[in-house]
């Protein structure tokens, strides 16, 4: 388990083992959402052009819409970062 310290003005390094399994980086956005009393989930909201590369390949040339893309990355960050 990993743990971490909140300093004077309320900040916290996340621990090395967290950031690599979330592949967060210098930048990075994260959400955090309360689940139950005094639980909370910390998900990436950074999406980095090597996290979603390729994922319309197969495609023919035509230009993707919004929506395909939208499910498309959806699809890829539900298989991808459970």
């Amino acid at each position: 388990m990993a743990t971490a310290v909140i300093t004077s003005k309320g900040q916290v390094t996340i621990p090395i083992e967290i950031r690599n399994l979330l592949r967060l980086g210098k930048g990075d956005r994260i959400d955090f959402r309360i689940m139950k009393k005094r639980n909370v989930s910390l998900t990436p909201v950074t999406c980095r052009t090597s996290d979603v590369y390729g994922i319309l390949s197969g495609k023919t040339r035509k230009h993707a819409s919004d929506e395909e893309i939208k499910l498309k990355m959806a699809a890829h960050f539900k298989k991808n970062f459970k």
